[in-house]
């Protein structure tokens, strides 16, 4: 079976079949383990189960990941809260993008630094990361695990409000 096979029944939502065939391609060595591994974090992502999820992706970085590797692997690290770790995939990413010369993850990088860094309660540097993903795109929004849609409007919002909490 073809990585291609696999995505295929992750999308039917034949989640334990493609578990098991990703399971067999690894066994057998057919293809780049790191291929295998980024289509198996894929199926548990859409199952659900993040925390495997990064496990996968944590294996993949480990061994010289891309720089989608590390966007994923963070934005997955949202969805079971651990910011910290999240922080520091999209602070690498960040890191390689500037030496790469990429910036398609810029903005959004920057949005969810500021988004685990009001949730870990470091408002300062929340409101910086903000402020940065703004001067990428002024009118920035992006999916926040577990609750949808928000604006940047949306998150000074709330980290305001946190501050305003404790103070």
């Amino acid at each position: 079976m073809t990585l291609q096979e696999v995505k295929s029944l992750v999308e039917k939502e034949r989640f334990d079949e493609a578990f098991a065939e990703c399971e067999t391609l690894l066994s057998e060595g057919t293809f780049q383990k790191s291929d295998i591994l980024r289509t198996r974090a894929y199926a548990f992502a859409m199952h659900g189960n993040y925390e495997n999820a990064v496990r996968d992706y944590q294996i993949v970085i480990e061994d010289g990941g891309m720089m989608q590797d590390y966007y994923l692997a963070a934005f997955d690290s949202l969805y079971i809260e651990q910011f910290t770790k999240a922080s520091e995939w999209f602070l690498e990413l960040l890191r390689l993008g500037e030496e790469q010369n990429e910036q398609w993850f810029e903005c959004a990088s920057y949005f969810y630094l500021s988004y685990a860094h009001m949730e870990l309660g470091n408002y300062n540097d929340a409101n910086d990361y903000l402020d940065k993903a703004v001067e990428v795109s002024s009118d920035v929004s992006m999916p926040i695990p577990r609750a949808g849609m928000c604006s940047h409007i949306q998150l000074r919002q709330e980290i305001e409000l946190r501050v305003q909490k404790i103070g």
